[in-house]
């Protein structure tokens, strides 16, 4: 494989991708990116503690070749990780101090096998009542909840930034373009036809999309 320098915008070949030669690795999505690297039969990835003294290293001013070394991979390894960050460490994700914690969702587990009610497992916590029993309804129920995966889901939804809710959820994109064809307002059709959609964020999708 090609040796690969610190510039991002370099050209690279991969017989994985339609067109095969020569794209340009910023115009590369992060799913191209993995698919390459899995082509080349590199399939374990940097667990958290590798990935900080990657980064640490890459800022030290360490080469693609000298990090692949010190972990045992190939350069491109190291440069699939690096690449889709523009060479600039992520910063670091912090979790908002009114979410639970993994700890706390444990707790829930926990209070759930011993059969224990919301309440109870909220005095634990010291939370609301609220809290827990809707952290239950959300993630599977009394019978299916799980600590790390709720955990899990809970960093994924908190990613942004999000989709538009319009974007994804052809039903609803459908309801609100027929209401619209019919010269109803973006209040009056959330209180209307009940859709789960707020009529301000309505409002400012639409101008945001109205062409110019």
């Amino acid at each position: 494989m090609t040796a690969y320098s610190v510039n991002f915008g370099m050209s690279i070949a991969c017989p994985l991708m339609a067109g095969g030669l020569n794209r340009s690795a910023q115009s590369l999505s992060k799913e191209e990116m993995e698919c390459m690297v899995m082509g080349q039969g590199f399939h374990r990835g940097f667990t958290a503690a590798e990935k900080t003294e990657l980064w640490d290293r890459w800022k030290r001013g360490g080469s693609l070749k000298a990090i692949g070394r010190a972990f045992g991979k190939p350069s491109s390894s190291i440069y699939f990780l690096v690449a889709p960050h523009g060479g600039i460490c992520p910063a670091q994700r912090r979790r908002s101090r009114l979410a639970l914690t993994l700890a706390e969702r444990e707790v829930i587990s926990r209070g759930i096998t011993a059969h224990q009610s919301a309440r109870s497992m909220a005095e634990l916590l010291g939370r609301a009542p609220s809290t827990a029993s809707r952290e239950m309804n959300r993630n599977g129920g009394y019978d299916r909840y799980r600590a790390a995966l709720t955990d899990e889901n809970a960093w994924a939804r908190a990613r942004r930034p999000k989709c538009c809710k319009l974007a994804n959820s052809p039903r609803l994109r459908q309801a609100v373009a027929g209401k619209l064809r019919l010269d109803w307002s973006p209040g009056q059709i959330p209180r209307c036809e009940k859709l789960a959609i707020c009529w301000g964020f309505l409002a400012v999708t639409l101008f945001a999309a109205r062409p110019e």
